[in-house]
C-alpha cells in the first residue's frame, strides 16, 4: 500500500498511460480501465481527459489508438457510470466529433460510447447533456456526427421514466 495520496496518483497515472500506450484494436482492454477506475474512482476524471485525448486523434494512423479510447469509455460508461458520468459528460463532445472520423472502427466505437452514455446517465443529467449536443447539430460539423447527435437527443425518449397520465 502506497501511504502518501501523491504517490498513489502518481502510481496510478503510471498505469493509465501503460494501458493507454499498450492498447491495440480488438486487444480488449477496456475491461483493465474498468478495473482502474473502480480501483481509484477519484482518478476517473483524469483517466477520461486522457482517453479524449487519444479519442480525438484523427490522422490515419491513430485509427487504432482513438478506437481503443473510445471502446475504454464505452466501459466506463457501462460499468462505472455512477463515478464516471460527469467525466463522460465533459468528453460527450470529442465523442461525437469522433463519429465523423474517415475510419469506420472509429465511427463504429464513437457511436457505441455515446449511446452507452445515453442509456446509463441519470435522467438528470441530460440537461448536462444538451449543450453539447445542439453545439454539435451545426453544418460544420460532419454528417455522421450530426446523426448521432439527433439520434441521441430522439433517443432519450427511450430511457426517460413513464409518465402517469
Amino acid at each position: 500500500t502506497l501511504s502518501h495520496p501523491s504517490s498513489f496518483l502518481t502510481a496510478m497515472s503510471a498505469e493509465l498511460t501503460t494501458l493507454l500506450s499498450a492498447m491495440k484494436v480488438g486487444d480488449g482492454n477496456a475491461p483493465d480501465f474498468v478495473a482502474a477506475a473502480k480501483k481509484a474512482p477519484k482518478s476517473i476524471g483524469d483517466m477520461v481527459a486522457k482517453l479524449s485525448e487519444q479519442a480525438a486523434l484523427s490522422g490515419k494512423a491513430d485509427a487504432a489508438t482513438a478506437t481503443n479510447a473510445l471502446k475504454a469509455m464505452e466501459a466506463l460508461a457501462n460499468e462505472c457510470i455512477v463515478t464516471a458520468e460527469a467525466a463522460l459528460t465533459n468528453a460527450l463532445a470529442v465523442m461525437l466529433t469522433a463519429a465523423s472520423n474517415k475510419d469506420k472502427n472509429v465511427r463504429a466505437a464513437a457511436t457505441a460510447a455515446v449511446q452507452a452514455l445515453a442509456s446509463k446517465m441519470s435522467i438528470d443529467n441530460v440537461r448536462a447533456c444538451l449543450p453539447h449536443l445542439f453545439a454539435n447539430i451545426e453544418n460544420s460539423n460532419g454528417h455522421f456526427t450530426r446523426v448521432l447527435t439527433l439520434n441521441t437527443i430522439a433517443g432519450f425518449s427511450d430511457y426517460a421514466p413513464d409518465q402517469p397520465v
